[in-house]
């Protein structure tokens, strides 16, 4: 061994993020000069499971564990999520 402490979980997610009025805000009035076709922020519900989905899981699915082991092998229901 060679002294390192080895996690058995992953307790707590903390992200904090800017983001526009959700279910109201539409990116034509929030993005100045977009042209784009025009479409509504999400409810923050479907924000939130976004960013776990497209950021926490796949983040933790690229880091590799000394185990060899994926470190979203350590994320679950025990993990308490803090999403603003």
């Amino acid at each position: 061994a060679d002294g390192s402490v080895e996690p058995q979980k992953i307790h707590t997610v903390v992200i904090s993020t800017q983001h526009a009025e959700p279910s109201k805000a539409t990116r034509r009035k929030e993005v100045a000069g977009y042209t784009g076709p025009d479409e509504t922020a999400p409810s923050m519900e479907k924000m939130n499971q976004l960013i776990v989905e497209e950021v926490v899981k796949k983040t933790l699915s690229g880091i590799t564990l000394k185990n060899g082991k994926p470190a979203l092998s350590l994320f679950g229901n025990h993990t308490h999520l803090h999403i603003n």
